[in-house]
């Protein structure tokens, strides 16, 4: 291996960018990225509509812990975003109950409120971890399981949960136990404030993918679009592009699908066995742009969770609160969130309007005319962690190094615990870091 190694980057988005906002600022030179969309930020891509609404690839918002990622924001962005506190909400039936669900049990009928609270007084000490849907009813007990944990992680995950593990789960649902509550129900209080993006950013203009294009302003002349990758010979360190052309390199940092990834090699017939047992959904996003004021009910709301299966979309977010230029004068926004298993088919206008079915009873299109439509489809939307994932990364994960070949990101890495934005962005940096000074890694490692 030369002293100055070719590294070569698959995938313009939050990782892959990282890696070249890193390389660039190592001043290093010897690397080139590639991207099959004729746009960048991958799932982090934002788009402009013919009627001058802006629209995100889902509802994404700006926070971390990691002092990295906090001062490469603030040093790109030069204060051009917007700063929320958090408000979403849940929709059970004909109210709005505050999020998160188990921490305001007071919103609920007596009837429902009582079942969730005998629910929470009845749990063994040792909490039955065998998989998901067994840590919800442990956790939990049946009440908040039947009412809101089960059918709300149903929709999102289009995946059995029983085939799910807990071991992602970390701080990404909160734990509750029955005193806290049982004193909160007799409070009144609310309690509203939990969990690490309880405060959160979003930049002014551009959506989500502002940040993303400014991160990628130095090293523009590395970034090649409309470039997808065919083949990838791990062992000549090659690859072949669809139109014929090849390139080599001595690192690659690919942020492509693992599946796809190892799909395209020419590895073992066990490792590429291991990689079809990686399972993910896909997703929808239906954007309504509306003319007309904003509901009331809506004015300082940032999202809304909903569990019931007569909803097609399990999120509602109103997007044209989190910057007053994501809808022309006059307007407003919602976006909508749906998943689907992997198999299922690409949707069509259909699922546009059966969306806005299901939101005239709730009362918050009266008053408004829709102007605008726009539909997403997201062939990978979420990397599900099954009983068996762990054992699947155990085989690829050091078949690809030991080809020098560091497979990062929200499907690169395939563990949805490390998948937000910030962990992608980092995720990028720090394996060039590992590729150029054998530094080891934090996030991924």
């Amino acid at each position: 291996m030369s002293a100055d190694p070719r590294i070569v980057i698959l995938g313009a988005g939050p990782c892959g960018l990282g890696a070249g906002y890193r390389l660039s600022q190592l001043g290093y030179h010897n690397w080139e990225i590639y991207e099959q969309n004729n746009y960048l930020g991958g799932l982090a891509a934002s788009f402009i509509d013919a009627a001058g609404f802006t629209w995100d690839i889902g509802g994404h918002v700006l926070f971390t812990r990691d002092e990295r990622f906090r001062a490469l924001y603030e040093t790109l962005m030069q204060g051009e975003y917007t700063e929320h506190v958090r408000e979403a909400w849940i929709w059970m039936g004909d109210r709005y109950v505050p999020y998160p669900f188990q921490n305001n049990l007071r919103h609920l009928p007596k009837a429902v409120q009582d079942e969730c609270l005998a629910g929470l007084s009845g749990l063994p000490k040792v909490r039955d971890r065998q998989h998901f849907a067994a840590w919800i009813e442990g956790t939990f007990g049946t009440g908040i399981a039947r009412h809101f944990m089960r059918p709300y992680n149903g929709k999102v995950w289009a995946h059995p949960l029983e085939m799910m593990s807990a071991d992602w789960i970390a701080d990404r649902v909160p734990v509750v136990s029955y005193e806290t509550v049982k004193a909160a129900v007799d409070s009144g209080q609310d309690e509203t404030d939990w969990g690490p993006n309880n405060l959160f950013k979003f930049p002014l203009r551009g959506g989500t993918a502002d940040f993303y294009r400014r991160l990628a302003v130095g090293f523009m002349d590395k970034l090649h679009l409309n470039r997808s990758v065919a083949q990838v010979e791990e062992t000549k360190k090659q690859l072949r592009f669809a139109d014929g052309d090849v390139a080599h390199y001595d690192y690659l940092i690919s942020t492509l699908p693992l599946d796809r990834l190892v799909g395209m090699t020419s590895s073992p017939a066990e490792i590429k066995t291991a990689a079809a047992d990686l399972v993910h959904s896909r997703g929808t996003i239906v954007g309504l742009g509306l003319r007309g004021p904003l509901p009331e009910s809506l004015k300082t709301k940032c999202w809304i969770y909903f569990p019931a299966a007569d909803v097609p979309f399990y999120r509602a977010t109103v997007f044209s609160n989190y910057s007053p230029h994501h809808a022309p004068a006059g307007c407003w926004s919602l976006m909508l969130e749906i998943s689907a298993p992997s198999d299922a088919l690409s949707p069509g206008e259909d699922l546009v309007q059966r969306c806005i079915e299901a939101l005239r009873p709730l009362g918050i299109l009266a008053g408004s005319e829709i102007i605008s439509r726009w539909l997403h489809d997201v062939g990978y939307s979420y990397p599900i962690p099954t009983l068996n994932r762990d054992r699947v990364l155990s085989i690829l994960e050091p078949y690809l190094l030991e080809h020098h070949i560091c497979s990062r990101g929200r499907f690169g890495a395939w563990r949805y615990e490390i998948g937000n934005m910030d962990h992608a962005v980092m995720m990028g940096w720090e394996a060039v870091d590992r590729i150029l000074n054998g530094t080891p890694e934090t996030v991924w490692g």
